[in-house]
């Protein structure tokens, strides 16, 4: 009997196993929260403009304070242009049907844009027509007369077992600044306490 063919065996196997099951549990990682922007965009996170093609030269970005931010732009009259921030894929449970961030825009006046929060339970992070509105605010709703963060939360009950795609869409025309911050899909038994700082 050789005793090193008979302890290659078992280490090779094994070594096999781990090696398959650390490729199935990385293939399957989805968004990871929360989410606080400190360190750029995530690569699993996109951004692109709307459907009609209009603002092609301002989109989200990041702001070195460690935010999500999306400016205004002058299009064509009567028309708006949309900017989209796209979150991965997150599988909604009991546990994070709750959705949490932090908003605020740039101005007290009322320009005109709308916040709106969308989701796809569809397999495209991409295709705007696959995503439904589920939460919209005028600019005086995100700022309630105050410039500085607030909490704003969404209930994603209604997508309790299905893996979605969250999307944050900024509509205007020559409007004002949007920012946001703290993304995280909890628990309904999570304490949230008011998150008021200046941007």
């Amino acid at each position: 009997m050789n005793f090193s063919n008979s302890m290659e065996l078992p280490f090779s196997s094994f070594s096999k196993t781990f090696l398959i099951l650390f490729l199935t549990i990385s293939l399957s990682v989805k968004a990871q929260f929360p989410e606080n922007f400190d360190n750029g965009l995530p690569p699993e996170w996109t951004t692109y403009i709307g459907e009609n093609g209009l603002g092609a030269t301002v989109n989200w970005e990041y702001n070195e304070n460690g935010y999500m931010t999306v400016g205004w732009e002058a299009v064509t009259a009567g028309a708006v242009a949309e900017d989209w921030l796209v979150s991965p894929q997150v599988p909604i449970t009991a546990t994070n049907s709750l959705l949490i961030f932090s908003q605020t825009d740039g101005n007290v006046p009322d320009y005109g844009s709308v916040f709106s929060v969308r989701v796809s339970t569809e397999n495209s992070q991409t295709t705007h027509s696959d995503f439904a509105i589920v939460d919209t605010q005028t600019e005086v709703e995100v700022t309630e007369d105050v410039v500085a963060f607030s909490n704003h939360e969404i209930d994603l009950s209604a997508f309790e077992g299905q893996t979605i795609y969250i999307a944050f869409v900024w509509t205007q025309n020559d409007g004002d600044r949007l920012y946001i911050d703290n993304v995280q899909p909890v628990s309904y038994t999570h304490l949230t306490l008011p998150t008021i700082y200046s941007v």
